[in-house]
């Protein structure tokens, strides 16, 4: 069978969602995502995450709380006011990585790797700077590459990914 020919079930938002609503009965081919499918919905996924302000920023949820990991605190810590030039980096990578790990399942998680592009050339006029995600999305028979370039506009807290340069 060929790779986009192979059906993945989808995530329970996909299946929630009806595209159909004059139709009382779903086509079989709804039911199943292709490896194309899965990538655009967790490319879109991960657009939601990374533009959702996570709760615990704004009504103080301590750390060693369980809401801290639960779907309460779904989203990012917010990124504006963050200056390009003097930020500590590694935190704000660490808390992307663990955002993304938590709250979208279906990205491999020893294949997750975030990097800063082109780090000697930041735009610190506009403030923004890019973040490369790699990762390989859970499907059969093989997982799926995925690649992603994340614009960050650290005075408008928007993340735009790019997934044109991806595989």
């Amino acid at each position: 069978m060929s790779v986009n020919k192979t059906k993945i079930l989808p995530s329970l938002i996909d299946r929630l969602t009806d595209l159909n609503p004059r139709s009382s009965s779903e086509a079989s081919a709804a039911r199943a995502f292709s490896n194309k499918d899965l990538r655009s919905a967790v490319i879109r996924d991960l657009g939601w995450l990374l533009n959702t302000i996570n709760a615990a920023s704004t009504s103080g949820i301590p750390p060693e709380c369980l809401a801290y990991e639960s779907v309460l605190n779904y989203g990012l810590p917010p990124l504006s006011g963050i200056h390009v030039s003097d930020s500590d980096w590694a935190h704000v990578m660490d808390s992307l990585r663990a955002s993304i790990l938590r709250y979208e399942p279906r990205i491999a998680p020893k294949s997750l790797k975030l990097s800063l592009r082109g780090t000697e050339s930041f735009n610190t006029t506009h403030n923004q700077l890019c973040i490369e995600i790699r990762g390989q999305l859970l499907a059969e028979p093989y997982p799926v590459d995925l690649l992603l370039v994340s614009h960050v506009d650290l005075e408008t807290n928007q993340i735009v990914l790019d997934h044109n340069e991806g595989p």
